[in-house]
C-alpha cells in the first residue's frame, strides 16, 4: 500500500509534474518530432476528414429523405446510442471516482452527484448531431448541394496535394 504522506493531493500533483518532467527530459527528440508534424500532412488529414464527414452526411440525408420508416429507425438508433453513451460515461465517472476514493479516502467522491458531470457533454454532442441532420433534412436541396460542392472541392484539393512531393520529417 501507499504511505499516508503520498496520498495527499499536493504530493500527488508534485509527483505527476516530476514524472512529466522526467519524460520530457528523456525523450526530447520524440516530443519535438511529434510537435513538428508537417503542415502538408495535417492539411491532407483535415481535408480527408471533411471529405469523409461530407460523404457520410450526404449518404444519410439521401437515405432518410422522403422515407419515414428509415427516419424513425434512425431516430430510435440515435436516441438509443445517446442513452448508451450516457451510461458508459457514468460508468467511467464511477470508476474514476472510486479510484480517487481509494487513493485519497475522501468522502466527497462517493457522492452520486459527482457522476453527473458527463451528461451535458454527451447530450450536447449527440443532440447537435441529431439537430444537424434534421436541419439538413428540412433544407434538403440546399444542404445536399452544399455537401456535393464540399465533396468536389475536397477531391480537387486532395488531387493537388497528391501531385506535390511530400517532404520528409526533419528535426
Amino acid at each position: 500500500m501507499l504511505p499516508e504522506w503520498f496520498k495527499k493531493p499536493e504530493v500527488i500533483y508534485t509527483t505527476m509534474l516530476a514524472v512529466i518532467g522526467i519524460a520530457v527530459a528523456l525523450y526530447p527528440t520524440h516530443i519535438r518530432r511529434g510537435l513538428r508534424w508537417p503542415r502538408q500532412m495535417m492539411t491532407r488529414g483535415m481535408i480527408r476528414s471533411l471529405l469523409k464527414f461530407s460523404k457520410d452526411e450526404l449518404a444519410a440525408l439521401e437515405l432518410l429523405h422522403n422515407n419515414p420508416y428509415n427516419l424513425v429507425l434512425w431516430l430510435a438508433w440515435n436516441l438509443f446510442s445517446l442513452v448508451k453513451w450516457v451510461f458508459w460515461g457514468v460508468v467511467a465517472g464511477a470508476i474514476l471516482n472510486f479510484a480517487i476514493y481509494f487513493i485519497t479516502k475522501d468522502v466527497w467522491y462517493r457522492s452520486p452527484l459527482s457522476l453527473i458531470w458527463v451528461l451535458p457533454g454527451v447530450i450536447y454532442g449527440r443532440g447537435g448531431r441529431l439537430s444537424g441532420t434534421l436541419r439538413g433534412l428540412f433544407h434538403f436541396d440546399t444542404t445536399t448541394a452544399t455537401l456535393k460542392n464540399t465533396i468536389e472541392e475536397c477531391n480537387k484539393l486532395l488531387a493537388i496535394l497528391d501531385e506535390q512531393k511530400e517532404r520528409p520529417i526533419t528535426l
